[in-house]
């Protein structure tokens, strides 16, 4: 996707030394249109376009679309519940997603935010290693008819970082439960930016989990994660025996002969390199010592220990042998398809408490110094004995609301002064 548009979008003009590309290889350009017509009206002609002003070199910085698919089919997600004026649903991109760029960062140039009709608010959160960072953009009063592009609050953001997109509905007025879909009766949750540069993976989408799929699954990981390795691999979990013996497997490829030294030094024969297997197939499955293809053993054996199984058993939320912390599976509210589905329990978010900084209108300072002030005010504007005409009764007029804004001013500067330290 180049770029979605709806109803009260504004133009989009780049940095200057920001493009976004066109070509890239494919040879058609589609620009797909939804139209809303539900009386079937005829001969009704539509002017709809696109202008694209193309820069007379090519720019130093591409630009992509970072989209954010909460839910925009019925396939996707439940139907919202009827007669509630609050309905959230929470899509979150977890860390092993954003983990996928390349790039040390990214940068926001503008986010908007898409629902339907019973849209409330819609944001964006940011946890960086478990912190709270802010928000990408609050939508806080969503009008379906006003959709712009705004200005993100936070304008970096880093591989690692776990973003979720909450989105919130007003179904006081229905009784019947509200789907998700393209029609403009039903509902969506979807936000996209503009960012530079452009990454690989860009577009997370969100899919329900089915429960008794991963419980199947859950058991198997349970066969690998919990249980010691046999032999020299006694000391480690069975996950990290097959990481050094038979990787495969834990990719659902069982007795295929190739042993994860293999695999690291020399990739898989008539499929690809080790550094192709590791940006599009398997992120991480090999340590730093594939660069030079002298991984050993050892090295595969302890990677598998230290990296590989963590990351794959922390899924259903199991610990890995000898660590016996996490015995039971927890089904995960989310998966996120980002090249590849990732299952998991998305991180609670911790808000930061709200720290008071300023004083009290109605402490006694603060009244004390209003109405010194006002009384100040009101002395400067009574008129003047004399003769006035219209012109100086206008300037009269302004210089009278001059006191007003000042007495504001100065009663807020005073509480800044006076409040207590935070």
């Amino acid at each position: 996707m180049k770029w979605p548009w709806a109803k009260g979008a504004e133009d989009v003009v780049f940095p200057s030394d920001v493009g976004m590309p066109f070509g890239e290889g494919h040879r058609w350009l589609a620009l797909q249109m939804h139209y809303y017509n539900p009386d079937l009206d005829k001969n009704v002609k539509d002017s709809s376009g696109v202008s694209l002003v193309f820069a007379s070199s090519v720019r130093s910085e591409d630009a992509g679309v970072l989209t954010f698919n909460g839910g925009t089919s019925p396939y996707m997600r439940d139907a919202l519940p009827s007669g509630q004026s609050q309905v959230t649903v929470n899509f979150t991109v977890p860390p092993a997603c954003t983990r996928k760029w390349t790039a040390p960062y990214i940068n926001i140039l503008g986010l908007t935010h898409h629902a339907h009709l019973l849209g409330k608010y819609l944001k964006i959160d940011v946890l960086r290693g478990g912190i709270y960072q802010g928000m990408l953009r609050h939508e806080n009063q969503y009008d379906f008819n006003h959709q712009s592009l705004e200005e993100s609050a936070i304008r970096k953001l880093y591989p690692g970082d776990e973003l979720t997109l909450s989105c919130t509905y007003d179904t006081s007025s229905k009784t019947y439960p509200v789907s998700f879909g393209d029609l403009t009766q039903t509902e969506m949750c979807f936000s996209a930016a503009f960012y530079y540069p452009m990454q690989k993976v860009t577009s997370p989408t969100y899919s329900a989990v089915e429960r008794s799929e991963f419980e199947a699954r859950a058991t198997g990981a349970k066969t690998v994660c919990l249980t010691p390795g046999t032999g020299d691999y006694s000391d480690v979990s069975a996950c990290a025996q097959l990481m050094a013996l038979d990787p495969l497997t834990l990719k659902g490829s069982p007795n295929t002969g190739i042993s994860g030294m293999y695999l690291c030094n020399s990739g898989i024969p008539g499929y690809g390199t080790t550094a192709y297997l590791m940006a599009e197939w398997w992120p991480g499955m090999c340590p730093s010592c594939y660069l030079s293809s002298n991984c050993t053993e050892a090295a595969m054996k302890q990677h598998g220990q230290e990296a590989v199984c963590p990351q794959m058993c922390n899924v259903p939320a199991l610990s890995v042998y000898p660590d016996m912390a996490r015995t039971e599976a927890i089904t995960p509210t989310h998966r996120t398809d980002c090249d590849g589905d990732v299952d998991f329990v998305p991180s609670p978010i911790v808000f930061p408490a709200c720290t008071k900084r300023g004083g009290d209108l109605t402490s006694s300072a603060a009244l004390s110094a209003i109405n010194v002030l006002s009384r100040s005010a009101m002395a400067s504007t009574s008129s003047p004995p004399g003769k006035s005409n219209s012109g100086s009764a206008a300037v009269s007029g302004s210089r009278a609301m001059l006191p007003v804004s000042c007495l504001i001013c100065a009663a807020i500067i005073l509480l800044c002064q006076t409040a207590p330290s935070a």
